[in-house]
């Protein structure tokens, strides 16, 4: 294999990180403190956080005997309850819901008191209001009020998913009834169980949704997208369009905790509007005051959306090439470079550098925000390219996947053995990683500027830090451990344990 060519800044430590496997947790908002067992935990702000915890404690976590724990940060674990799934650790009101044979429990953190609140149930969705919570049973959508503390039945169900059942706001819902093959009736509800309907005869096979601050609805008759208000007037409608959603980009370090949002953030921006039969192409369309507006016509590939930065980047087939524009809160497409057929793209949305991977192997970068659109080369030899979760960090492969490439906010670029993974908090300069001894065992150390610091020789299973490193939870054999100021503490014997999903 040839010499690898590198044209920023390289910068390589020589670490040899082997990963065997390793779960590790997505991080949404960030602020770590020490914390009594019965306080909640502080939140702050994360986007540059890395895969690091949002907070470690109270650490809610299940074994694999779906026994529910709670560990404080005095290394005290009480035991919720035991053949739990489903649980859902509410940090805003310090409480673990949970489902055990069939009914839904709701577990007050601070009081250690435990209490039913509804039977027969199969899954549920908390609203983001805290108000109410949706349940679903084998063939009932029923709703679970705070408000006098009953339970009312919605609608019949047969053999639909909640999430295409049901759209969750702020203080609404949308759900379906009267459900006939493709179609079926919308009905808006409020937290206190009022419900009315708001379509009729909508295509359940596309995608419905209320609007952030429970504002406005979308649905679709046929292939008609609707804009309506909450009391069902419809403002707008487009044919053959679609909502165009924030863009999920690929990452090589997956999350083993699942972060439910705690405020509903969905919105109409930008719509691809008047698709082609074949799918091909579309006109981009941005919403306002129920107007919406063409950006740019005969559009062929969504290469990013983000909803909250009301930012799309969309290419345009010219010929041979591909035209890459972006467009900013509904403003006229900038041209940001032209490129290849075939290539991949990552958006650094922290920097705000859209990177092209070409099928050359050139990785080459632009600023989506820099007026001058100056194109950067930033290696030849690029394969695959990564987003890292939370962190202004790219990855990308050689050729030969023989290694991972790591592209810091600096510039640097650190290279590792493919089966590596650096986890990143929030600096640059400190990263942990495992890596596989010849022995077959797989070791975990810290690295700083002053070098490796072991912190076992013998990971097992699941890996929870917060973003500083001061705190690791880690199993080791059949033991968990916390990892503290350079000091080890025995927390007890724990096989297989995950984290609960976290609602902030």
């Amino acid at each position: 294999m040839g010499k690898r060519k590198v044209y920023i800044q390289n910068e390589s430590k020589g670490h040899a990180i082997a990963l065997m496997t390793v779960f590790i947790l997505v991080l949404v908002i960030v602020a770590i403190l020490s914390l009594l067992p019965g306080r909640s935990p502080k939140i702050g702000d994360v986007d540059k956080n890395g895969v690091a915890r949002s907070f470690l404690f109270p650490f809610v976590f299940i074994d694999e005997h779906k026994t529910l724990f709670i560990l404080n940060d005095d290394l005290d674990v009480t035991e919720i309850d035991d053949n739990a799934h489903s649980a859902v650790h509410d940090v805003k009101k310090n409480k673990v819901y949970y489902i055990r044979e069939n009914t839904l429990y709701e577990y007050n953190i601070k009081k250690n008191l435990r209490v039913a609140l509804a039977q027969d149930i199969d899954s549920y969705s908390i609203l983001a209001d805290r108000s109410g919570i949706l349940l679903r049973s084998s063939n009932n959508l029923k709703l679970y009020m705070y408000s006098g503390k009953k339970t009312i039945e919605l609608t019949e169900i047969k053999d639909i998913n909640i999430n295409n059942f049901s759209s969750i706001g702020d203080e609404y819902f949308l759900y379906i009834d009267n459900i006939q093959e493709s179609e079926a009736d919308l009905f808006l509800c409020s937290a206190i169980g009022k419900s009315r309907k708001i379509a009729s005869n909508i295509n359940i096979a596309k995608t419905f949704g209320i609007a952030k601050n429970d504002k406005y609805i979308y649905y679709y008759i046929k292939s008609t997208l609707h804009i309506a208000e909450r009391n069902g007037d419809v403002k707008l409608k487009l044919d053959n369009a679609q909502v165009l959603t924030n863009t999920n980009q690929p990452v090589i370090i997956e999350s083993n905790t699942r972060y439910l949002e705690s405020k509903n953030k969905k919105e109409v921006t930008y719509i691809l509007a008047n698709i082609s039969e074949d799918g091909s192409s579309g006109d981009l369309m941005y919403m306002s005051n129920y107007k919406a507006r063409e950006i740019s016509n005969n559009v062929n590939r969504i290469i990013y959306n983000s909803i909250d930065d009301k930012l799309v980047v969309f290419a345009k087939d010219k010929g041979k090439m591909v035209e890459i524009y972006k467009s900013k809160r509904g403003s006229a497409p900038e041209l940001l470079l032209e490129t290849t057929h075939g290539s991949r793209f990552i958006y650094d949305r922290i920097q705000g550098y859209l990177y092209i991977n070409e099928q050359t192997g050139n990785l080459l970068r632009v600023n989506v925000y820099d007026k001058s659109h100056k194109v950067e080369k930033v290696a030849d030899n690029a394969a695959n390219i990564y987003d890292y979760l939370n962190k202004a960090i790219v990855m990308y492969e050689d050729e030969g996947a023989d290694n991972l490439y790591y592209i810091l906010e600096n510039n640097k670029i650190d290279r590792v053995p493919s089966d590596s993974k650096r986890l990143y908090g929030f600096s640059d300069d400190a990263y942990l990683f495992v890596r596989s001894t010849s022995s077959g065992k797989v070791t975990l150390d810290i690295v700083t500027d002053e070098g490796l610091k072991r912190i076992t020789g013998d990971l097992k299973g699941s890996l929870f830090f917060n973003k500083n490193f001061e705190e690791i939870i880690f199993q080791e054999g059949n033991k968990l451990y916390l990892w503290k100021k350079d000091k080890l503490h025995e927390i007890g014997e724990y096989s297989r344990i995950n984290s609960v999903a976290i609602m902030e």
